[in-house]
């Protein structure tokens, strides 16, 4: 890993091509060090311990293949913790616990 202090600069170094080097080097490995690829379980120690992202610093996209949530699901304007949904193999039903109107959506 690329140390930070190998590209300290004092007023008045000249860059040099080795200097160039090091910081390309540097750059390199924060553009592959990005991101990680995880082969195993991601579980907290303790229940409700951890979170993902924070409201300034979130997820832009999640791909799944299922979720799971025990509380409730805020999409936007859609509070969907008053709602239940059932899936069908065209539709995908939001029906609301208050009232029992229904939402059907095809997929």
């Amino acid at each position: 890993m690329p140390r930070f202090d190998d590209l300290k600069l004092k007023f008045g170094d000249v860059i040099t091509p080795s200097w160039y080097d090091k910081l390309v080097n540097h750059l390199d490995y924060l553009d592959k060090s990005s991101g990680e690829d995880v082969y195993y379980n991601i579980t907290p120690v303790t229940d409700l311990q951890l979170n993902l992202g924070l409201p300034l610093r979130r997820w832009r996209e999640v791909h799944a293949g299922y979720g799971y949530f025990t509380y409730a699901i805020s999409v936007g304007d859609l509070f969907l913790k008053h709602w239940d949904i059932k899936e069908t193999p065209d539709l995908l039903i939001f029906k609301r616990k208050r009232n029992g109107r229904e939402f059907k959506i095809g997929v």
